[in-house]
């Protein structure tokens, strides 16, 4: 939804920012959770994976290109739910120079959860076929940290959502800055439960 049609359709808003020391806890935490879990799955099973061959030179195109194809899927995933397609952009995060895709409009929680989410699972899953075709190749451990690495701040940003839809229940949810600043837009300031006398 276009935020300046949810200000004429009178929505509240409430801006978000949480504090960095805790985004980057849970960053850090998932990053290094994803990256060990899957370093200790090819470890324990290195001799299963030993079936392909794989020149330096493709290994180099994989490395390279793997980050790419994920930011495409982000902008893929954000086409599907963003009204004004002109409106999508890519960006660096100030202060953090992390690549990230930009949409000046708000969605629904499980809208945002999903444009974040679909692309971690494809390029986790993409991450293990790397990981089979380049056997066990050094390669493969700069190529699983430098996405987990990425990866890890839209997981935090999923997790986040997550706990502010369970808090504040947003009818809307713009992300400005990535994780580091939310507009939450909704029809009333509080939602009161009634009580039965």
């Amino acid at each position: 939804m276009i935020k300046n049609n949810l200000l004429e359709q009178d929505y509240h808003f409430q801006d978000k920012e949480p504090k960095e020391s805790i985004i980057a806890v849970i960053w850090a935490f998932f990053a290094i959770i994803f990256t060990a879990g899957i370093a200790v799955f090819f470890f324990l099973n290195y001799n299963q994976f030993q079936v392909a061959v794989i020149t330096e030179e493709l290994t180099a195109v994989m490395v390279v290109a793997v980050p790419f194809v994920y930011l495409f899927l982000k902008f893929l995933t954000t086409l599907l739910f963003c009204r004004d397609k002109n409106n999508i952009k890519f960006k660096l995060l100030e202060s953090k120079y992390m690549p990230v895709c930009f949409c000046r409009e708000a969605f629904r929680a499980w809208q945002v959860i999903l444009i974040y989410l679909i692309p971690l699972v494809i390029t986790h899953a993409g991450i293990f076929i790397t990981g089979i075709l380049l056997s066990g190749s050094p390669n493969f451990v700069i190529l699983l940290f430098i996405m987990e690495f990425f990866m890890g701040l839209d997981f935090a940003l999923v997790i986040y959502i997550i706990y502010i839809k369970i808090k504040y229940n947003p009818d809307y949810i713009a992300v400005n800055h990535h994780v580091y600043n939310l507009t939450l837009y909704s029809r009333t300031y509080v939602k009161i439960k009634k009580r039965k006398v």
